[in-house]
This record gives structure tokens, sequence and C-alpha cells, in this order.
């Protein structure tokens, strides 16, 4: 059995109300829900120009409601994502990441001096020249220089590792912030043909990979490029014969690494997406999960979700789309990848060991130079090894940046607020604020949905609703009731025709103005997070306005919702939630 709630909206778009004179509009709904859902309409309109309401019992909606379909980014800018854009969004930081930056050489020189000064100790007690407190007084020397350095390099390394610790923080918390107003602020056809849980992995997953991308990867790859150029420069120092030996395979880690990077950056893209698919599963699931529940559905949507992440246990391979499937496909790259570098890493190695040993048999070098070059080549090879593991990080960022920025960009089609507003625009508000109620009226209006342009919901439909009066639009699901009601709110724009309010097109109207002068107790009421007080004066939070507990009182009153608020032991103060 499931209980019918009325639609509510607004057929006049000005009225100055009372919280008295608004609860003879609203329609009393046994649903306690729906009673705390209309008495936040009642809080939000009790102050503001309103209209009387007009109820239009309906069903869940219309039949015609869109689709969903592969978003299409056709309003979008062209700018494209790329590191400079990742980089960008950690301007404000900057400066202390300047700093950090000069703490990174001053370690990394430090660094990179310890493997001459490793040398001078072995040569310091292998060297049988000398008296013995003379070699004993040269390796205390060498011991002493490099207990040093290594301490001077671990307090600027620690500088260094907060500054772009806390600059990445900051880095992704700025940009979810921007990324969910950009979400907001795009139309309801945009909603329409995207996935919840497609947005909230945008937000989450997506955006903490731009974090490290942005901030501590910048610190990695600063760190390990100039930890090879120094101790590259520092072989060719100690010896230029076993430095070219050493830098011969450099050209063929060169060509693995870009091959192995241009593999991760289309696997990425496709991995973001595959979880981005699964995380939508996951969202429906849970979020109609009494639905689930009552058919016994729970081991079907287990299955769901298992294939869009791919299940590791199951007899069949996972399917080729799956975030398994493709995260074993990047792993198969990495390891084929690390196995090629470590392998010419380590034929150099050999090849310096066995040249080196015979430049020292013949006298042309001594041990502690040949251990020295040896860990600075040891230092080149790993600090290459970073630049690789973060060169597939910013690949992988990169991947993820392209829909973020995508949605960051793109301009709505129907904005909520008007970036300018002309003379023309202010007198429009103002006439239609100025009037004790108004009319509304359809003109021959066409619309279809975005996702189904072929349908069309309504076809040359004319209505005119007076003012101060009620209208009830009664009809089977699918006749397009639920769409009257978007349409007015301007939720979506018409194909052809207009709608007006006293002769004013609700296209001349900034959104967000018009909208909030219209009461709307949708027939699937909502509640945010927080208490009952909270939610009822939610319009009145959102416009930073104070709303004292009588103002509360008195809206609940008026909806029907006081008694079963009160009956609660903490009152208005219960904390309610998604359900």
């Amino acid at each position: 059995i499931r209980h019918e709630y009325g639609h509510f909206v607004t057929s006049a778009a000005v009225q100055n109300l009372s919280v008295e004179r608004v609860h003879t509009n609203l329609l009393y709904s046994t649903c306690q829900r729906s009673a705390s859902s209309a008495a936040a309409g009642v809080q939000r309109y009790a102050t503001m120009p309103d209209a009387t309401a007009s109820p239009l019992h309906g069903t869940s909606g219309d039949l015609a409601a869109p689709l969903l379909e592969p978003p299409s980014e056709t309003t979008q800018t062209k700018r494209t994502a790329g590191v400079r854009r990742i980089l960008q969004q950690s301007r404000p930081e900057w400066p202390a990441m300047a700093a950090a930056t000069l703490c990174l050489v001053l370690a990394v020189l430090g660094q990179a001096v310890m493997p001459l000064l490793f040398g001078r100790m072995v040569d310091a007690t292998s060297d049988t020249s000398g008296s013995r407190d003379a070699r004993l007084r040269r390796y205390s020397a060498a011991c002493a220089e490099l207990a040093c350095v290594v301490g001077v390099s671990l307090f600027f390394t620690a500088v260094r590792a907060y500054v772009f610790n806390s600059a990445g923080a900051k880095v992704v918390a700025r940009l979810r912030v921007l990324l969910f107003g950009r979400m907001l602020a795009q139309e309801t056809a945009w909603f329409d043909a995207r996935e919840t849980g497609d947005l909230l992995s945008r937000l989450a997953s997506d955006t903490q990979k731009l974090q490290a991308a942005a901030t501590e990867t910048v610190s990695l790859a600063l760190r390990s490029a100039i930890s090879a150029l120094v101790s590259f420069a520092l072989l060719f120092l100690t010896s230029w014969r076993l430095a070219c030996l050493a830098t011969a395979v450099v050209p063929f880690l060169i060509g693995a690494t870009f091959l192995a990077m241009r593999v991760v950056k289309r696997l990425a893209k496709e991995s973001q997406a595959a979880l981005a698919r699964a995380g939508a599963v996951a969202q429906e699931g849970l979020a109609n999960q009494r639905v689930v529940r009552s058919f016994g559905a729970e081991g079907f949507e287990v299955g769901r979700y298992a294939h869009a992440v791919g299940d590791p246990d199951a007899a069949e391979r996972p399917a080729k789309d799956s975030s398994l499937a493709l995260g074993l496909r990047q792993a198969g790259v990495q390891a084929a990848f690390i196995t090629t570098t470590a392998a010419l890493g380590y034929a150099s190695v050999l090849g310096v060991w066995y040249y080196g040993g015979l430049l020292v048999v013949r006298g042309q070098m001594t041990t502690g130079d040949l251990v020295a070059f040896v860990m600075l080549l040891l230092t080149i090879t790993a600090s290459l090894s970073v630049l690789a593991q973060t060169g597939a990080s910013v690949v992988e960022a990169v991947g993820a940046s392209v829909e973020i920025f995508a949605v960051i960009d793109r301009a709505p089609a129907i904005p909520n607020d008007w970036v300018s507003k002309s003379d023309d625009d202010r007198a429009t508000e103002l006439r239609l604020a100025r009037g004790d109620a108004a009319g509304c009226s359809f003109e021959d209006v066409v619309f279809s949905y975005a996702s189904r342009p072929d349908l069309r919901v309504l076809d040359g439909l004319t209505l005119r609703i007076p003012a101060k009066s009620r209208a009830a639009l009664v009809g089977p699901s699918g006749g397009g009731k639920t769409t009257l009601l978007h349409l007015l709110e301007r939720f979506y724009d018409v194909d052809s025709g207009r709608i007006l309010f006293d002769g004013i097109d609700v296209r001349a109207v900034e959104p967000t103005v018009l909208r909030t002068k219209m009461a709307l107790v949708a027939q699937q009421p909502a509640l945010f997070s927080g208490s009952i007080k909270d939610n009822i004066a939610y319009a009145s939070r959102a416009r930073g306005l104070r709303t004292d507990d009588a103002a509360v009182e008195a809206a609940a009153k008026a909806a029907h919702a006081y008694d079963f608020a009160t009956a609660f032991p903490d009152g208005f103060e219960t904390a309610v939630g998604e359900r």
C-alpha cells in the first residue's frame, strides 16, 4: 500500500502572507515526513513575498521523466585538463611551496654529498701509507662530517614534507568545494543524464588523485630530478670512464618510461570511469535498500556490484570494463615496467663494478672512489624510479582531472544566478514583487526532455490560473503533472511557447529570484541531516537569516507538524537525516 502525496506550487509569484494565512494553502498529509517538509515550506515563505498554493494531486511522477544516458558536454568550454591546470589549484600555497622547494634543494645537496663522504671513510680505513693516528683522525673527521650532513638533510626534509603535505590537504579541500559548487550550478537536465554515484566518485576519489599531483608529487619529482642531476655531475667528476659506461642504458630507460606512461594514462582514464560506474551501482542499492529488501533482492544487487567491480573469486574472468580487470592490466604494465627498469639498472651496476674493479687493480682509481661512484649510481637509479612512479601518478591524475575540469568549466544552460543585471532586469523583478498577487499562464507550451527529444511530454499546452486561486491537475502517470511544476520553477526551459507570471516571462527573471518567490512541497519529501528545527528553517538558514523558535513552532503548527515533533523527547531538536 503506497501513500500518494500531493504536489504544491504557487500559482502567483507575489503575496505577503503571514504564518497564519499560509496554512490555508497547505494540504495536510498523514505522513510525518511530508508534514515536516511542508513546515519547511511554511517557514521559508512566511516572511517573504509569496502566493497562494495550487495542489496538483498526482502520483509518484511522470513516466516521461528523463532516462539516464551518457552525458554530452556540448556546452562546456574547450579548456583542457593538464599538469599546468592541476598545479594552478595550488596557487595560494605557492609561496610556502617555494620555501619548501629551497629546503628540498638543500636536503638533496646534502644527500648527494653522502656517497663522497662514505668514499672518504673507505679510503681512510684502506690506506696504509700514513700512521695509525693520522688514519684514525681522517676516519673520525669523515664520520663527523657525514653525521652533520645527515642531520641538516633530515631537518630540511621534515620541513619540505610538512609544507607540501599541508598544501595538498588545502588543495583537495578547495577543489572539492569548487567542484561541488559547480555541480549544484548546473541545470536539472544535466543531473538527469548522470548518476549520483558517479558524481560522488568525482568528489571523493578523483579529487584525491589531484591532491598528490598538485603538491607532494611535485616535491618528489623535484627532489628526484635534482638528486639525479647532481649525482650525474658527480659521476663524471669521480670517473668519466665509468660515467660513460653507466649512462649507456639511459636511452632504453627513457623509451620504456614513455611507453609505460602512455599505456598507464589510457588505463587510468578507463579505471576512473569503471569506479564511477561501480559507485553508481552501490549508491542505487544503498539509497533504495528498503525496496531491495522488500523484494529479497540483496543477492541480486551484490551480483550487480560484483560485476561492476569484478569478482576475483569467480570462475570466469571479470568483465573487461570492470575496475578489477583494468586494475589487473595496470598491475601488469607496472610489473613489466619495474622489471625492465630494474634489469637495466642491474646491468649498469654490474658493468660498473666489473670495469671499476679493473681500474682499481690497475691503480687508476681508489677503492673509496669506486664505492662512492656505485652509491651515486644507485642514487640516480632510485631517483629515476621515483620519477617514473611520480610520472605515472601525474598521468593518472590528468586522466582523473578530465571529468573534474569538464564540470568546473561547463557553463550551465540555465544559470541560477546572473553575473550582471541590466536596469530592465531589475525593473522586471520589481514589477514582479510589487503586486498583491499574480496569475500564471502557459501559452502554447511544447516540451520534451533532452534525453528523449522525440517524445513530447507537452504539446501545445495552454493553461491560465488566475491570481488568488487554486488549481488541481488530475491525470494518469506520465500525463505531465510533475513536468508542469518543473517548468514553473524553471528547472527546464520550454522548447517553444511561454510561461508567464502576470505577463512576465519566467526567462526574463533571474532563476534564483524566481524560485525564492514560490513555495514547493514535493510529493516525495526530503530531510537533511540535522534537527527538525534545522529542516523547518532550511530556507532561512540558506539565506543567512536567523530564525527564532517561535517562528519555527508557528510554521510547524500551520503545517500540522507541531504535535508529532513535540512528541519526541528532544522536541524540535530531535536529530533527523536522510531517512
